[in-house]
């Protein structure tokens, strides 16, 4: 009876850690949503992995395009790698990221360099 009860208790233990495992990578969580910088660069990140980030007119470089389109996916809990798409390459790039409420900084990992942005209202 003991030795069902344990197995019983295991068996939960396991499923229920397979479940947090597997809720730590992929898509979705915190991260899904649109987000607005105040220079008004919008990032998006959709249930189904997608991603797009549209640069404000303002702060485009010249020769860059003003939106990137591609698919997110997050490794863990605090990292997310971004594919993005272009008509003449496919580059990737990993984050380090936080939300804390409505605000999300992304930092790329192995540099200084941070964005902080707010859940816009969709």
């Amino acid at each position: 009876m003991k030795a069902k009860a344990f197995s019983l208790w295991f068996s939960s233990l396991l499923i229920l850690s397979l479940m947090v495992g597997c809720s730590q990578s992929g898509t979705g969580g915190d991260l899904v949503g649109t987000w607005r910088a105040d220079d008004g660069e919008i990032v998006q990140f959709g249930k189904d992995g997608s991603y797009s980030m549209k640069t404000a007119s303002t702060s485009a470089a010249p020769g860059e395009p003003a939106a990137t389109t591609g698919t997110y996916t997050k490794t863990t809990n605090t990292r997310v790698v971004v594919e993005t798409k272009g008509p003449e390459r496919t580059s990737s790039a990993t984050y380090e990221f936080s939300v804390s409420g409505d605000k999300l900084v992304l930092q790329a990992v192995g540099t200084p360099i941070t964005r902080t942005y707010r859940r816009a209202a969709n």
